[in-house]
């Protein structure tokens, strides 16, 4: 399963690798990689900072909806405050793919609705898995970022020194 981690408050690379930890320590939940870093556009509401944003890979014996609730725990203890959609946020935790489940539950949609829109989710993902197949659109994460627009989307690797 995948996890798209993003900030872009307090500090946004170490907002990233703390929720990173968080993942790691949570009962019923493996983390097994975690991607690159990525400085990233903002979409949606764009008068914010840019974003670092990575991907997540894991295996979890937690149901979905248990997956879900813990992820906002995580967010909440971390500071998240969800004043408006698309707004500027300490950390954002969200499921991308469930293994090959298809989910639709109230306030929960896997794989992620907007996933294959976005290109600050495609590329850590890309760099994780491309071959992996999108259960609903049955193309592959590469075809899918190969086939998004990159305007208004930009996405740098964050490197450091």
């Amino acid at each position: 399963m995948y996890i798209g981690i993003g900030s872009n408050m307090n500090n946004p690379h170490r907002m990233c690798e703390e929720a990173v930890e968080r993942l790691s320590g949570l009962e019923g939940f493996q983390l097994k990689r975690v991607s690159s870093w990525y400085f990233t556009e903002p979409v949606g509401y764009r008068e914010q900072a840019w974003f670092v944003n990575g991907v997540a890979e894991g295996s979890t014996l937690l149901a979905p909806l248990q997956l879900l609730e813990n992820l906002q725990k995580i967010e909440s203890e971390m500071g998240r405050v969800r004043d408006f959609k698309w707004g500027p946020r300490t950390v954002d935790l969200d499921i991308l793919f469930y293994g090959d489940e298809i989910v639709e539950l109230p306030g929960l949609t896997i794989p992620h609705p907007e996933l294959h829109r976005r290109r600050f989710v495609l590329v850590p993902l890309c760099e994780l898995v491309p071959e992996l197949r999108h259960p609903v659109l049955g193309i592959t994460v590469k075809e899918l970022l190969t086939g998004i627009s990159e305007e208004g989307q930009e996405v740098r690797k964050v490197e450091y020194l």
